[in-house]
């Protein structure tokens, strides 16, 4: 009878997590979630760290953001999650991935994540606006806004 032993019994599953803050700004602000990802995945093969696939069928780069940003939007505080098959100091990983960003991406910081990425229940907005009204035309008009009972968006 035939051996019944699993084909990936040999793939290394040993992981080391890693959490990227990362800037998005300029022109990099145009690229899409798709595109990023792949932009990502060209740093990490580029700056020859060794990325760790997913142990499925079709194995894929395990790189996650936890919170995708809408396209056209700048950000200076993007988190990226991934993970590594070797322990890498992590002032190297940043190093090596912000020798190979494009334009207008920049590691800001490479760390152990320290919490699980469905435990981020807030985010914090920066607004700016231009407008010929006074500061207290406008302080008055977010106070209304505000105030109301229920706020709804349109996403397009």
């Amino acid at each position: 009878m035939a051996n019944a032993e699993p084909k990936n019994v040999n793939l290394r599953l040993e992981r080391f997590e890693y959490r990227a803050v990362f800037s998005k700004t300029g022109r990099a602000k145009y690229i899409s979630h798709l595109d990023l990802m792949r932009a990502f995945q060209r740093v990490f093969k580029r700056a020859h760290l060794p990325i760790w696939h997913t142990q499925g069928f079709n194995p894929h780069v395990y790189i996650m953001f936890p919170l995708a940003l809408p396209l056209g939007t700048d950000s200076r505080v993007e988190i990226m999650d991934f993970a590594l098959t070797e322990d890498i100091p992590y002032n190297e990983v940043l190093e090596r991935m912000n020798a190979q960003t494009p334009v207008g991406l920049e590691i800001v910081s490479v760390s152990k994540p320290e919490h699980k990425h469905t435990d981020i229940t807030a985010a914090e907005y920066v607004a700016r606006l231009k407008t010929d009204k006074s500061v207290h035309e406008v302080a008055e008009l977010f106070d209304k806004f505000i105030a109301l009972d229920k706020i709804e968006i349109e996403k397009r």
